[in-house]
């Protein structure tokens, strides 16, 4: 899953709207799903996506550029709220 958001981050240039990439990302999980993402775990297209929702939550993964310093500026504004 990892390495499928890589391959389209690369090639995703946008500083703030991450929609696309994200779509990019799902429809490449889905075409892959019994092919590159075969597992013998007994996880779904739906269980991939979510991993893939897991590791955005763990900033391994983003949806724009920049995506970590974007996220560490966000938390510094809201801790001064």
């Amino acid at each position: 899953v990892l390495e499928l958001w890589l391959t389209q981050y690369l090639q995703h240039k946008h500083e703030v709207d991450g929609n696309e990439l994200m779509g990019k990302v799902c429809q490449r999980i889905e075409d892959e799903d019994l092919h590159k993402l075969k597992t013998l775990l007994n996880a779904n297209v739906v269980d991939k996506k979510g991993m893939l929702h897991q590791l955005a939550n763990d900033c391994k993964l983003g949806w724009i550029s920049d995506y970590k310093n974007k996220l560490k500026e966000y938390y510094e504004r809201e801790k001064i709220k």
